[in-house]
């Protein structure tokens, strides 16, 4: 059976529930504005999502971070600051209404409802001209386009049904991008349909669960998974709500997973899982690509064979923590494996009682060590077994702390790159994120079964507080 069949069916109460509402015109917008070969896709709702991601920005980089934005940059993708109320009043923009953004694999585009479509005209040229004059585009009336060397920009103002709308694309694809926006409004209700992401079942099913001022909605290339969620942005922080679809017959989660107390401390990242049979099936092929790829050669096969042995044995959750950055140990690793020691982590899960010996196996700066009834892959090797606490939720939980992130790569700096190809990627993400997490409370993403619903619908939270200055 095809992939998204596979998604259809496993969908399919939320799936009836969001068609059926379309059959009576009930349809969410946000379908309506994306072509259906697009992947990803922003939403954003007009003044809504203004009062919301401006307070937000300017509790990171302060009251005058908005403001000191390059504002040509802002548009450069779309021909609009869809973060400036300003300026989107100077482009024609209505202030209330969907802007849908089409993030496609070599181009991005925009459909905005307008409420002067004569500035709009007059504005448009001006974003395009950025590049290079204009000429129109063959066979799509009243479009323009401009630019060359796979850096093009194209748009035109559309008409249809007594609105007026903004379409604008740019990238090395605009051209072919700008005709699948323009398709969303040319011919009849069915052929609308049809070029949109209302002929997706699956996408209409999970859109029709997102109403907030910011959402995402996203699918794989293989049509096997998909996300929609609603962010609500304040001074507070961020807080994500929705759902994703994972292809599959059996549950991802199932069973208790580790209790929050097994996150004790101040690990830099802290994750708590209960594994169903779906993510199982899924780790096991990773975690042996994952032996064979840092294992030392003649290690590989007795590894494996360990590997499938605690695999077999593994019951109920499994937690995983990242304590720090061992900076000295990542300055002086000589491979990969040293690479990884260099960051104490340990993998720890639940056997049945009595199936491993109690045994500890090295490698390299890491180790494989059994306790019994409990298993852990640990840098360094732990002298007693890890706590996985008492029986929580079904659920995985990870927490990052973004404040012991900064701490932990406090003693790097520009000279150490030079010494070792692991240090410039911790630097730049030290000096990108550095004002970002300097207020960042605990980031937290629980992802949880849906009672009643398919094995393949699960709950998603993102919670990112900032701390009051």
């Amino acid at each position: 059976m095809h992939m998204r069949s596979l998604l259809v069916l496993s969908l399919c109460a939320f799936a009836r529930a969001a068609l059926a509402a379309g059959a009576a015109g009930d349809v969410p917008e946000g379908a309506r504005l994306v072509p259906a070969d697009v992947r990803t896709a922003v939403f954003l709702r007009g003044d809504q999502a203004l009062s919301g991601t401006r307070p937000f920005t300017q509790a990171i980089w302060g009251k005058t971070g908005q403001d000191a934005r390059d504002p040509d940059d802002a548009s450069r993708g779309v021909g609009v600051d869809l973060f400036s109320a300003a300026e989107q009043a100077e482009c024609g923009l209505a202030p209330e209404g969907l802007r849908a953004v089409s993030l496609a694999e070599h181009a991005v585009g925009l459909v905005a409802p307008l409420g002067d479509a004569a500035k709009a005209r007059k504005r448009l040229p001006v974003w395009l001209e950025a590049l290079s004059p204009t000429k129109p585009v063959p066979g799509l009336k009243d479009a323009l386009v401009a630019g060359g060397n796979k850096a093009f920009r194209a748009g035109l103002v559309r008409t249809a049904d007594g609105a007026a709308w903004l379409l604008t694309a740019s990238g090395r694809d605009a051209v072919a991008l700008l005709r699948q926006l323009d398709g969303l409004f040319a011919g009849k209700k069915a052929a609308r349909a049809a070029a949109s992401l209302l002929s997706n079942p699956q996408a209409v099913a999970m859109l029709a669960g997102v109403h907030g001022p910011v959402s995402l909605y996203a699918r794989s290339a293989e049509e096997n998974g998909a996300l929609a969620i609603d962010f609500d942005f304040s001074e507070q922080g961020v807080i994500a709500k929705g759902r994703a679809a994972l292809e599959t017959k059996e549950p991802w989660l199932a069973g208790p997973s580790p209790s929050a107390e097994a996150c004790a401390g101040t690990p830099l990242v802290c994750a708590r899982v209960a594994p169903g049979p779906a993510l199982r099936a899924w780790v096991k092929p990773q975690a042996h690509g994952l032996l064979q790829a840092l294992a030392p050669k003649a290690a590989r096969a007795d590894l494996d064979a360990l590997l499938d042995q605690v695999l077999s044995a593994a019951k109920d959750g499994a937690l995983f923590r990242l304590e720090g950055v061992e900076l000295k140990g990542l300055l002086h690793a000589r491979d990969d494996l040293a690479m990884v020691a260099a960051f104490p982590f340990s993998l720890t899960t639940a056997v049945t009682g009595g199936a491993l010996a109690q045994t500890s196996t090295p490698i390299g700066g890491l180790c494989v060590r059994s306790f019994g009834e409990v298993v852990t892959l640990a840098a360094p090797c732990p002298e007693a077994a890890p706590s996985l606490g008492a029986a929580g939720p079904t659920e995985l939980n990870a927490r990052f702390l973004p404040k012991e992130f900064l701490k932990a790569l406090k003693g790097l700096s520009p000279l150490d790159a030079l010494r070792s190809s692991a240090a410039a990627p911790l630097l730049i993400a030290q000096g990108a994120l550095g004002t970002v997490f300097a207020r960042s409370g605990p980031i937290e993403l629980t992802l949880k079964p849906i009672e009643h619903a398919e094995p393949s619908l699960l709950d998603v939270e993102l919670r990112w507080p900032l701390e009051p200055k």
